[in-house]
C-alpha cells in the first residue's frame, strides 16, 4: 500500500508538473503573442506617424507654392495695371497733342483771318 501511495504520489506530482509545464508553456505562447501583436502596433503606430509628418511636409509646399503662385500673380496683375495705366496715358497725351495741334491751327487761321482782313482794310483805303 505504501508502495501504490508512493507511486500514486508520484504520478499526481509528475501530472501538477505536466500541468504546470503546460500552463507555462501557454503562458510563454500568451505572452509571446502579446509582445508580437506590440510590436507590430509601435510598428504600425511609427509608419502613421512618418506618413504623417510626410502629408504635413507636401501640405507646407504645397501652402509655400500658393503663396508664391499669389505673389506672382498680385505682380502680374499690378504690371498688367501698370501698362494699362501707360496705355491710358499714351492715350491722353495723343489727345492733348491732338487739341494742341488743332489750337495751333485755329491760331493760324485766325493770323491769317486778320492779316486778309489787314489787306482787305487796305485795299479798301
Amino acid at each position: 500500500i505504501e508502495k501504490i501511495n508512493h507511486e500514486r504520489t508520484k504520478s499526481l506530482k509528475e501530472i501538477n508538473d505536466l500541468r504546470e509545464n503546460i500552463r507555462r508553456e501557454e503562458l510563454i505562447n500568451y505572452t509571446t503573442s502579446i509582445e508580437e501583436q506590440v510590436q507590430r502596433n509601435d510598428q504600425s503606430i511609427k509608419e502613421g506617424i512618418e506618413q504623417y509628418q510626410r502629408i504635413q511636409e507636401e501640405n507646407q509646399l504645397v501652402i509655400q507654392q500658393q503663396h508664391e503662385s499669389q505673389k506672382l500673380y498680385l505682380e502680374l496683375e499690378s504690371h498688367m495695371k501698370q501698362m494699362e495705366l501707360e496705355k491710358l496715358q499714351s492715350e491722353l497725351n495723343l489727345e492733348q497733342e491732338k487739341s494742341l495741334l488743332k489750337h495751333l491751327e485755329l491760331q493760324k487761321l485766325q493770323i491769317e483771318m486778320d492779316q486778309e482782313q489787314k489787306r482787305s482794310v487796305q485795299i479798301t483805303k
